[in-house]
């Protein structure tokens, strides 16, 4: 079956030279609505309320569009609309200011693929397997060395006294999915496939594999009041393994050095992974972060994603955009990079530092 866009949706999508823009409360049945109305491309408009299909669709592209068209001076807005989106690209341009302190634009990254694959992917790839074996009462454990080349390597273990080698492929599909083909696993010939998502919702692992049908995922989720996780291992259409629970969060947080590159000053809670990866949330008034991080001997890798926000007379929550980025700490050089998650963003992100790669300059040490 294709799924097709509502008729609201494609009007939203289809927005354009934004002409005004006005954010109302509709008050109905005794209880206050936030509303939308929106005249662009020459006379069309839309008005919608929160309980309507596509309004926080709405929402986002309306910043979007303010956020490009602005400076033309054509937009018609009160006092009170104007004032939330004009905040919204103001307090983007300050964070971004800061965040490049001491940094030059660089073409090409000399750490970015090595430090994510061997650094944030090969350790949850390593749990997975670790869990499959587990099922079967098979230890693994892990010999030190690791033989690897630009997404590609060979793992090597010990397993029931019995040395396997594990040769694997890594792709990165877009700034948020990464897949791994892992060989050897539970047979010489099976191929075992792990892709591994951060996004907005935490982290989501699934895994396959071509041989025994094993299937199974493991998830962080972050959008409740703390982070859960569930994880569940079937094979043939029954469970052989399921967890579920809250994160263990830290007594005190760790203050890493690539928290430095968040987008506020505000406290993060730091939260541990099994397979060694830690995430920090932080939420103020201004943006609701998440940082994943993990570190070897000689690198620290965070993958963060901000969404900024602001709140409206009645307490509305209004999502401004998505700011992600990855900060990648060797023992010679610190790297920044700018990514796109395929989320809402704001223009001045996407015109100005999407897909951009910046380097710290020698004898500046950020944060200090």
């Amino acid at each position: 079956m294709v799924k097709r866009m509502s008729e609201a949706l494609l009007q939203i999508s289809s927005i354009k030279n934004l002409d005004m823009v006005n954010f109302y409360r509709l008050s109905e049945d005794g209880s206050s609505l936030p509303g939308i109305v929106a005249y662009y491309d020459g006379g069309k408009v839309i008005n919608l309320c929160s309980a309507d299909e596509g309004f926080s669709e709405l929402l986002n592209k309306v910043v979007e569009v303010y956020s490009a068209e602005k400076e033309s001076g054509r937009i018609v807005t009160d006092n009170y609309t104007g004032r939330l989106l004009d905040r919204s690209i103001s307090t983007s341009s300050e964070d971004y200011e800061k965040m490049l302190e001491g940094f030059e634009e660089t073409p090409n990254p000399l750490f970015l693929d090595k430090a994510f694959s061997h650094i944030m992917v090969i350790p949850t790839v390593k749990y997975i397997v670790e869990s499959i074996y587990g099922i079967n009462d098979m230890p693994v454990n892990w010999n030190l060395l690791n033989k690897c080349w630009f997404g590609r390597g060979t793992l090597t273990a010990s397993v029931k006294e019995k040395t396997t080698k594990f040769p694997y492929l890594i792709t990165r599909h877009n700034d948020k999915i990464h897949r791994v083909i892992i060989n050897g696993v539970l047979h010489p010939g099976n191929s075992l496939t792990v892709d591994i998502i951060h996004d907005l919702k935490g982290i989501c692992i699934n895994f396959s594999d071509s041989f025994k049908g094993y299937k199974g995922s493991y998830i962080a989720d972050i959008t409740g009041p703390a982070p859960g996780y569930s994880f569940d291992i079937g094979c043939e259409g029954k469970t052989l393994y399921h967890d579920e629970g809250m994160l263990p969060e830290s007594p005190e947080v760790n203050r890493i050095e690539a928290l430095k590159f968040s987008l506020s000053d505000a406290e993060f809670k730091e939260y541990m992974l099994p397979w060694g990866e830690k995430l920090y949330l932080s939420d103020n008034d201004r943006h609701l972060q998440y940082i994943f991080s993990a570190s070897s001997a000689t690198e620290t890798i965070s993958y963060g994603l901000c969404s900024a926000k602001l709140n409206d007379a009645g307490g509305l929550p209004i999502l401004l955009g998505l700011f992600s980025y990855m900060h990648v700490e060797s023992v010679s050089t610190t790297e920044l990079h700018f990514l796109d998650m395929g989320y809402p963003q704001l223009s001045l992100y996407k015109e100005r530092y999407v897909g951009k790669k910046y380097t710290l300059k020698r004898g500046l040490h950020h944060g200090n």
